[in-house]
């Protein structure tokens, strides 16, 4: 798998200032109570001010679990990871093949998402939390992507995928890194 889609990486990386943007004024209108959201928001601002070796990746597949489409997904590899005692730690934030078919809008959304699994490393219920409310304040700029399946996506399952990208995580890092650009600090 070579194919490479710069293009959608230039967009995401474009739309992820968007993002950066939103958040801080969600930040700026937010009312005191509303500290879980707060919390992640802030995480993702400070993350997008310095993104330390975080890379945008496209794959060029569609990982399907059951029958549920994965869209983005944030991998990290360190040390542990890659068996290298000094081997920095890298976070890619990659985005498969269906997220081509996605309006700027849906597109905001995921990044948005995996904006805040970034920053807090993990948690699905902050990432999903940031999102909605982005959607919420904000619906012409971020919209929850619904149909994410469909002819022409080549499919692979994200069992599998997940497995490869564990027990062969340099193979795994060099792909990401054929077809990726460092996501820059964002500055206003």
């Amino acid at each position: 798998m070579s194919e490479c889609d710069r293009a959608l990486l230039y967009r995401a990386r474009a739309l992820m200032e968007d993002v950066y943007v939103h958040a801080r004024e969600l930040l700026a209108e937010l009312p005191e109570g509303e500290v879980a959201v707060r919390e992640v928001a802030e995480g993702v601002v400070r993350f997008l001010e310095d993104p330390r070796d975080v890379y945008l990746s496209y794959y060029p597949a569609t990982p399907v679990h059951a029958v549920v489409t994965v869209a983005a997904q944030v991998v990290t590899y360190g040390p542990r990871e890659l068996r290298v005692p000094r081997a920095p730690r890298v976070t890619f934030i990659v985005l498969y093949e269906v997220t081509r078919r996605l309006s700027d809008a849906e597109l905001r959304y995921v990044l948005a998402h995996e904006a805040a699994h970034a920053a807090s490393e993990g948690d699905e219920v902050s990432a999903e939390l940031l999102a909605s409310v982005l959607a919420a304040r904000f619906p012409e700029l971020f919209e929850m992507p619904l149909a994410l399946g469909g002819a022409g996506l080549r499919a692979v399952d994200a069992v599998e995928l997940e497995r490869f990208s564990r027990e062969h995580p340099r193979e795994f890092m060099r792909r990401l890194l054929r077809c990726s650009l460092r996501l820059r600090p964002v500055r206003l």
